[in-house]
């Protein structure tokens, strides 16, 4: 069959699964959608392939018939066993197109027939629908779906960091720190990362944060970014929908599934994400803008996430960055402990706005060299609103350090990595006579687009 103003159906068909996810080009995408409009064969084999898809994503509890999930788990272990002599699951460039297609077409057609929800579920656990990006989706979104209904977790990791940084730093150079993540869901959310040195939690009003060592600690919003990455942590489900979205970017990363007993293991090996074309200042600060493999395990019954590790790669190099120990689900944690906060700190309230002053309205470098001059006198009305993300521990230290020094060099800004802000070379003569040479990291995404000081000292 065949429409002469708009295409053969056979690659129509060819077509079919990225026409369904999204990934033709417009014009394409219109000539097929014309197609199908004129061949009634076509529009069947469109209306099934989007039933099958629809049914992976689950949103509500299906019925499963009695001794089901046996069979279908007898089945997908058989299977597992035959692929792993075979290559694995991952995307092959220079594989021919049209095995692959066929390939698609045939599980399309497997989903387009009887099976009940639950089986293709599962079966898009194990085989995927086109791609391996797609398989991973499904995983992640079925272990998203298990979430639902759990009342508390407590999380023990590992991370290579430092105690007193940010959450969200890590370097395949430090040694593994202890974190605890402990989190009730009901009937709202409250959570509590600790690890030596730094803290924070949320009372489901505001976040507070605060550093051991100098007593300072801050109130901020709970829409606010703290503690970053971490945070995603605190429920898994989120943690796995950003794995989602970044099988959606097209940006390099390679997926792999396979069974393992009772344990589906998802791996992602995934570049840096972020800019780095001006700089590679910030690449492997974080797990985002490092390269690495990231690894999940989840129970194949329950689809609940029980493990994960991040490796760093680069160069040849393979470091474990972040390693879960333990997850504990619906254990029995007492909010008032989780909530609890410490006495002698020194809260700064960033919840309140704040004024415009004198660094809004201005350029990095202009606000850059204020902040700098601001130094040598150490001019309180303008570092007050430059250090405003600091504590006053924190204030007391820099002025120790910094009091008296003068700017001797100002180089041109520049952008790494997720970082919202900008870098600023700088060389400055201290007060003692000796160099230091610093990189002032500034920020202005804020509602009043002032410039503050959020790092490089």
């Amino acid at each position: 069959m065949k429409t002469e103003k708009n295409m053969d159906c056979r690659p129509f068909l060819e077509q079919l699964d990225e026409l369904l996810a999204g990934e033709l080009p417009a014009a394409m995408r219109r000539r097929m959608e014309a197609h199908a409009a004129e061949c009634s064969a076509c529009a069947e084999a469109l209306r099934s392939a989007r039933r099958a898809l629809e049914a992976v994503t689950p949103q509500h509890d299906i019925p499963v018939p009695e001794g089901l999930e046996n069979r279908l788990m007898d089945t997908l272990r058989r299977q597992a066993a035959a692929q792993s002599a075979a290559p694995t699951l991952q995307t092959a460039p220079d594989a021919p197109a049209a095995p692959r297609r066929a390939a698609r077409r045939r599980w399309i057609g497997i989903l387009s027939g009887a099976l009940s929800a639950a089986a293709v579920i599962a079966l898009a656990l194990t085989v995927g629908l086109n791609t391996p990006a797609r398989a991973a989706r499904n995983s992640f979104m079925q272990a998203v779906t298990s979430m639902e209904g759990v009342r508390s977790i407590r999380i023990e990791l590992r991370i290579r960091t430092t105690a007193s940084e940010q959450f969200d730093y890590t370097n395949p150079l430090d040694e593994f720190v202890p974190h605890t993540l402990e989190a009730v869901y009901t009937p709202q959310l409250l959570w509590r990362i600790e690890k030596p040195g730094r803290k924070v939690l949320c009372d489901g009003r505001h976040i507070y944060q605060w550093l051991d060592t100098t007593g300072d600690g801050m109130i901020l919003p709970c829409s606010s970014g703290a503690p970053g990455m971490l945070k995603l942590l605190i429920d898994p489900s989120q943690l796995l929908l950003l794995e989602q979205q970044l099988t959606r970017s097209h940006d390099g990363s390679r997926y792999d599934l396979r069974y393992e007993g009772e344990t589906l293991h998802l791996t992602v090996t995934s570049p840096a994400q972020g800019d780095f074309s001006e700089s590679d200042y910030l690449r492997n600060s974080s797990i985002l803008e490092s390269d690495t493999r990231r690894e999940y395990r989840f129970d194949a019954a329950s689809g609940r996430l029980t493990g994960a590790r991040v490796t760093f790669l680069a160069g040849g190099r393979k470091q474990t960055l972040l390693e879960i120990d333990r997850i504990e689900y619906d254990v029995p944690l007492d909010t008032a402990s989780l909530t609890r906060l410490p006495e002698g700190i020194t809260w700064t309230d960033y919840t309140r706005p704040m004024q415009a002053g004198r660094l809004a309205g201005i350029d990095a470098v202009q606000a850059g060299r204020m902040i700098l001059e601001a130094f040598a006198t150490w001019d309180e009305a303008i570092l007050d609103e430059a250090l405003y993300s600091y504590g006053a521990g924190a204030r007391e230290l820099l002025k120790k350090r910094y009091a008296g020094a003068r700017v001797t060099e100002l180089g041109k800004p520049f952008r790494s990595g997720k970082y919202a802000g900008v870098f600023i070379p700088c060389t400055l003569r201290m007060a003692d006579g000796s160099t230091e040479k610093i990189r002032l990291a500034l920020r202005n995404d804020n509602p009043e687009q002032r410039w503050l000081v959020d790092g490089g000292l």
